[in-house]
C-alpha cells in the first residue's frame, strides 16, 4: 500500500523535478531563427577574414555546441566542415576553438540559387556570465568551399559593424541532482510492481 502511495503521488514530483532539472540545460543564447531570404556573408575557406557575432551568457557554463545556423551552400552541396573559436574579442580565440564537422538539414533553396541547410557543430569551453564571440572560418562542402552564413538581422553584433547571423549557442546537459536520482529509482519500484499486477505486454 506504502509503494502504491508513492506511486501515486511521487511519479508526479519526479516528472515536475525532472523538467526543471532539465531546463537547466539547453541554449544560453540565441541570435534568432534562420532567414534564408536576405543575404548570407562569406565563411568559405580561401575567404581573407573569418566572421565574427557577438554572444552573450547570463550564467556560468559550460559550452557543448552551435545549433540553428542557417548555413548557405552550392545547390546539391551538404556542409561537411567548419573552423570555430569563442573569444573575447572579435576573431579572437582565448576561450576555445577547433574544427568540427556539420550536422545538417535541409531548410530551402533562395531566390540567389543557393541550398540553405539548419546545421549544428560541437564547440567547448568554460564561460563566465558576459559577453563573447563566436567566429567561424574555412567552412567546406562536400565540393567545393563556397559556403555563407545566414543573415537574419539578430541582436548580435559584428566587430567593425554588419548584419549579424542565425545561430543558437548551447550548453552541456544538466546533471540530476541526488532529489531527482531518488524519485527516479521510486518510478523504477513503480514500473516493477506494475509488471507483477498486469503482467508483460505482448510483444508485436
Amino acid at each position: 500500500m506504502i509503494l502504491r502511495f508513492l506511486c501515486s503521488t511521487g511519479l508526479v514530483v519526479a516528472t515536475i523535478v525532472g523538467s526543471v532539472d532539465s531546463a537547466r540545460g539547453g541554449f544560453v543564447y540565441s541570435n534568432g531563427p534562420i532567414n534564408g531570404t536576405i543575404n548570407g556573408i562569406g565563411i568559405g575557406s580561401g575567404l581573407p577574414s573569418p566572421i565574427s557575432n557577438s554572444f552573450t551568457v547570463g550564467t556560468a557554463t559550460t559550452l557543448s555546441s552551435v545549433s540553428n545556423a542557417g548555413i548557405w551552400v552550392l545547390i546539391g552541396d551538404t556542409p561537411v566542415s567548419i573552423d570555430w573559436a569563442i573569444g573575447t574579442t572579435g576573431g579572437g580565440s582565448e576561450i576555445s576553438s577547433g574544427t568540427s564537422s556539420f550536422s545538417s538539414t535541409f531548410f530551402g533553396t533562395t531566390s540567389f540559387g543557393y541550398d540553405v541547410f539548419d546545421s549544428s557543430f560541437a564547440i567547448s569551453g568554460n564561460v563566465d556570465v558576459g559577453t563573447y564571440f563566436l567566429t567561424l572560418s574555412n567552412g567546406f562542402a562536400n565540393s567545393s568551399s563556397t559556403m555563407f552564413w545566414d543573415i537574419n538581422f539578430g541582436p548580435s553584433f559584428l566587430p567593425g559593424g554588419g548584419d549579424s547571423s542565425s545561430f543558437q549557442i548551447n550548453d552541456i546537459s544538466a546533471v540530476p541532482e541526488p532529489a531527482t536520482m531518488s524519485l527516479m529509482g521510486l518510478g523504477f519500484a513503480c514500473m516493477a510492481l506494475a509488471r507483477r499486477r498486469y503482467g508483460k505486454k505482448p510483444v508485436v
